[in-house]
């Protein structure tokens, strides 16, 4: 029995020792798993935090093309508000331009349909402001002190003018006071 407790006792510590090494072992190997986990996790996170990166950069990418865009389309906008203004400038200078040519014929003694120059349209005008309807009791001495100042035209020529250019000046008012109202 000794010996078989011998051999019993020789195999045990043979078997204690190959159990301590199994669990050696086993530490190593799970020590190795833990290294190779916190790398493979520290891998996926650098992929993650690369895949983010370039998601930003394509989302910047992105953002730049949209200004450009607008950018683009405001000085498309701004190109032809330009263009429109210029449009209105040579419109309004042409039409200058007419209204000096008509003012310079005026000026230079042509008459209008009517027969009356510019400067005989002008001198009947100041002339009514100075002798306005109270001046006189009498309306005929008035307007012989209008026709007076007025080079050219008698009386009845001067009040009827001066009738009729109330007239045009009433209607162009109210042509323009419609033309408001429709914009």
């Amino acid at each position: 029995l000794v010996v078989a407790l011998s051999v019993v006792a020789g195999l045990g510590s043979a078997w204690r020792s190959k159990l301590a090494k199994e669990e050696e072992q086993l530490q190593a190997a799970s020590t190795i798993k833990g290294q190779l986990e916190r790398k493979h996790t520290e891998k996926e996170r650098e992929e993650g935090m690369k895949l983010q990166r370039s998601q930003q950069a394509k989302a910047a990418k992105e953002r730049l093309k949209r200004r450009a865009a607008a950018e683009t389309k405001a000085m498309e906008q701004a190109k032809e508000i330009a263009r429109l203004l210029r449009k209105r400038r040579e419109e309004r200078q042409a039409e200058e331009a007419r209204e000096r040519a008509a003012a310079e014929a005026a000026d230079s003694g042509i008459p209008d349909a009517h027969g009356w120059t510019l400067k005989q349209r002008g001198q009947l005008q100041e002339a009514v402001s100075r002798y306005p309807e109270d001046w006189s009791h009498a309306r005929k001495k008035r307007w012989e002190m209008i026709s007076s100042e007025v080079d050219g035209h008698d009386a009845r020529t001067c009040e009827a003018t001066f009738a009729r250019l109330e007239e045009e000046a009433r209607a162009a008012a109210a042509e323009a006071k419609a033309g408001r109202q429709k914009d």
